[in-house]
């Protein structure tokens, strides 16, 4: 199976030719199947017309919601794309009025699937002996470096000064909503790796999981403390525990990476970060089961 997954298209601050590019050049990639793994727009009332770039493509698109897709807006009016883009061709309806946890729980979903996407969220999508898996994952501090040795108290404080995410106006805690979305997820990921049918697991995530997929700056206690808001390798731990995983892509951070490495269970997992690339979305290219030897991640301006 060719799995193209992209993220972080933060639309409109993203152009909608740059979105007609990269839909056209996921679409010459004929990948069998491609995830949207969240932040498709800058606020909830982009979401669903960044979606709309990509509907033209004829394969399932898998989607996921990202912490800026959150963002509620309080304009309620209708959004048409122009009608020179040809991927876009119907209007959208703008999501003003609904709370984060409104749009969570039910309003973006009804407008992805408005669009042909496919809420991965709730979802174990198989085809022929792979399983694809996600969720949003969300941060729950255990990314920020360890020697900080501060309490998650102070992350939840000071997050106003690293992140637009208070923004977000749910009645959840980072950690609470954090642990909601694992619990759900982890479920999901082991009625997979049950699934007798299925030999191979990929797990996509917004928000990253691993610590292969930080960065790390040693001696930066600025950077150091920001990555409290860019993993949850709470959640990383559990997964690398399944039989079967054998990709973990996420987004988020905008900083591509890619490695492959032994989990615990003695299973190659190739881990990636979707980045972004002079400040432009790119999606990366990889093919469920890898070669039998390991071959780098395409990744794709």
């Amino acid at each position: 199976m060719l799995l193209a997954v992209t993220a972080d298209l933060h639309y409109p601050k993203t152009p909608n030719y740059t979105l007609t590019h990269l839909s056209l050049a996921i679409e010459r990639q004929r990948p069998d199947v491609l995830v949207l793994a969240g932040d498709l727009g800058d606020s909830s009332v982009h979401t669903a017309a960044s979606l709309a770039f990509f509907r033209r493509l004829p394969c399932p698109k898998l989607v996921l919601v990202g912490n800026h897709d959150l963002y509620p807006d309080t304009n309620s009016s209708m959004s048409f794309s122009p009608v020179s883009e040809p991927a876009v061709q119907q209007p959208v309806q703008r999501l003003g009025g609904y709370s984060s946890a409104q749009l969570w729980q039910k309003e973006l979903r009804r407008q992805i699937e408005a669009q042909d996407g496919v809420w991965l969220e709730d979802t174990i999508f198989v085809r022929n002996s792979v399983a694809i898996v996600g969720t949003i994952a969300w941060y729950d501090y255990s990314a920020a470096d360890p020697q900080l040795g501060y309490g998650p108290e102070i992350f939840a404080r000071e997050k106003r000064f690293f992140s637009t995410d208070d923004r977000i106006n749910w009645p959840w805690s980072d950690q609470e909503f954090a642990a909601m979305v694992s619990r759900d997820f982890l479920r999901r990921l082991d009625a997979a790796v049950a699934h007798p049918q299925v030999a191979h697991v990929v797990v996509v995530t917004h928000v990253p999981i691993l610590e292969q997929q930080l960065l790390r700056r040693p001696g930066d206690k600025h950077w150091g403390f920001s990555n409290a808001y860019f993993g949850n390798l709470t959640l990383g731990r559990e997964v690398l525990r399944r039989e079967k995983v054998c990709l973990i892509v996420s987004g988020h951070t905008h900083i591509g990476r890619r490695s492959y490495f032994l989990a615990p269970n003695g299973r190659v997992v190739q881990a990636a970060v979707v980045g972004r690339r002079q400040r432009q979305p790119t999606f990366l290219l990889c093919r469920v089961p890898a070669p039998a030897l390991p071959a780098p991640v395409v990744s794709f301006s």
